[in-house]
């Protein structure tokens, strides 16, 4: 697009003057350079933009202590579990390492083994 078709093209869609619309290039190319213009914020103005571009309107609260529910099902069920793998020749040293989850025994050969319990969601 040459120049006189911008300048006819701006007059145009804006509806402004040609004076208007050769400034409004003029100040485009000058914003393309990084020449200052007068309606720049100043240095005190783009620290207060910056910092309130930053702030949140969510007050934050201090860290939440949750407790965990038991869940007697699965800790009747790891019972079980270490319970039959005392009685089973093919396990030794079985331990519940995590009441609810955890179930470790050494087998005869020798190595270590763990079974984990996962409750799916409903």
């Amino acid at each position: 697009m040459t120049y006189d078709e911008l300048v006819s093209h701006h007059m145009r869609t804006l509806g402004c003057t040609k004076e208007e619309a050769i400034q409004l290039i003029q100040d485009d190319a000058d914003v393309d350079k990084g020449l200052p213009k007068p309606w720049d914020l100043t240095k005190e103005q783009m620290k207060n933009s910056r910092k309130l571009a930053n702030a949140t309107t969510r007050k934050t609260s201090g860290t939440v202590k949750r407790t965990k529910k038991e869940n007697p099902v699965k800790q009747e069920i790891i019972a079980l579990l270490a319970e039959a793998l005392n009685g089973a020749e093919v396990a030794d040293e079985v331990k519940i390492s995590n009441a609810e989850r955890v179930v470790d025994f050494i087998g005869s050969d020798g190595v270590k083994y763990s079974v984990t319990l996962t409750a799916h969601r409903k």
